[in-house]
């Protein structure tokens, strides 16, 4: 079987693009199946818009109709899309694209999944279209309707798009994010990280991910003064801020403004892509919070909970249901009510005040991801929908989503 994953440009080191480089690993290597990769990522001048993996090279593009003349011929059996950067409306962001995604599909006539990571904001952003716009929810209805199967991360989202997209229900199934299982972080390391970055008797909290409006940085930047006077040794580190982004800056000048003292309350590290520097950063903190408008399988909070390092993050849609978060007894983090400085200033005290609850989260949490969201055991899912592709190609009849291989 042949595949190509077309996904957003791996220059981004965002939870799409790990997403896709495992699922590629893994297929090439488990599965011993030729994969290709296509990304497309129109916004950042220092990088090409149009990178082409193989396992034997690497070839850049300036524009996705190039890519579609010019690269060898080859027939792919399945394109999996890893979101919907190859729609129509954002090809036509890229000056002088020609291509169209009908382009790509007459090209690569086979089939076709879309791996769902996000929902465009829908749900409990109805009311926030500051932190929605036109662009995703034009290119999500263009996706959600070309595509033969769709994989959701969670049954929150799967039944989420069902309210919104009734019709193309019968074609969806949930396979859940994994992560991969760090390597202790030894004592070498660990000295090595306070030392670099000045760390010593610090009760750390860590945001590690995108600075966006929809990820609560602000919010959880307001929280800081009370927090700070329950715990005055008390820092938030931000890792995930990019010194050219304007939201960026806004978030560091928001800080300013509260009166908040740089590198004594709160730290601004930068954009994080070594993955071993994230693991020794999570390792220093006291917490994980995750603040979000909205989530569906965030990878910071497995990666915590695979190092058993407690995460406080919003109940909201994906997480709620994913980690149990209503519930008491089987929760795997602790939840923020509403994304509000109150609620995120409330419950990270809680869980500074409450270290041994934490643990009992921690260590549940720790539990579940070893049992079912190690990329291991989130590849056998992958695995039964490719047996069905298989099946399918050899009857020539359509996918049952839901029958067992």
């Amino acid at each position: 079987m042949k595949i190509l994953m077309l996904s957003t440009g791996f220059s981004q080191q965002n939870g799409v693009t790990v997403v896709t480089q495992k699922l590629t690993q893994l297929f090439r290597e488990e599965q011993a199946l030729d994969v290709d990769v296509l990304t497309f990522w129109p916004w950042e001048k220092n990088h090409a818009p149009v990178i082409f993996y193989s396992r034997e090279k690497q070839k850049v593009f300036s524009f996705v109709h190039e890519f579609l003349t010019e690269i060898v011929p080859k027939q792919y059996d399945l394109l999996i899309f890893h979101n919907t950067v190859f729609s129509d409306i954002f090809l036509r962001v890229l000056p002088g694209e020609k291509a169209t995604i009908t382009d790509i599909l007459q090209r690569f006539p086979g089939r076709r999944w879309l791996v769902v990571h996000s929902l465009a904001g829908r749900g409990a952003l109805v009311d926030r279209l500051d932190l929605v716009d036109s662009f995703h929810l034009e290119a999500e209805q263009q996706l959600m309707g070309m595509a033969d199967t769709i994989i959701h991360l969670t049954e929150e989202q799967q039944e989420m798009a069902k309210a919104f997209y009734p019709k193309h229900h019968v074609k969806t199934v949930v396979i859940p994010n994994g992560v991969d299982l760090a390597n202790p972080i030894t004592a070498m390391e660990q000295e090595e990280t306070k030392r670099s970055y000045g760390f010593s008797d610090e009760v750390i909290g860590l945001f590690l991910g995108r600075v966006s409006p929809e990820k609560g940085v602000l919010e959880l930047l307001s929280a800081l003064p009370v927090i700070k006077k329950e715990f005055p040794a008390f820092m938030l580190l931000i890792a995930g801020n990019k010194e050219d982004d304007p939201f960026s800056k806004r978030a560091q000048q928001h800080a300013l403004q509260l009166g908040l003292e740089e590198n004594r309350d709160y730290r601004f590290l930068g954009w994080i892509s070594d993955s071993r520097l994230k693991q020794r950063l999570i390792s220093q903190a006291k917490i994980i919070v995750i603040p979000s408008y909205w989530e569906h399988f965030p990878l910071v909070a497995l990666e915590a909970m695979a190092m058993d390092i407690p995460v406080v993050i919003s109940d909201v849609e994906g997480p709620r249901g994913v980690f149990h978060l209503r519930n008491v007894e089987k929760r795997l983090a602790l939840p923020i009510p509403a994304v509000s400085p109150k609620d995120i200033s409330n419950r990270v005290i809680y869980a500074l005040q409450h270290p041994s609850t934490m643990s009992e989260i921690s260590a549940r949490a720790k539990k579940e991801v070893l049992r079912q969201w190690t990329w291991s055991a989130v590849g056998k899912h992958y695995s039964a929908l490719l047996w069905r592709v298989s099946a399918a190609q050899a009857v020539t009849q359509k996918i049952d989503c839901a029958a067992p291989p």
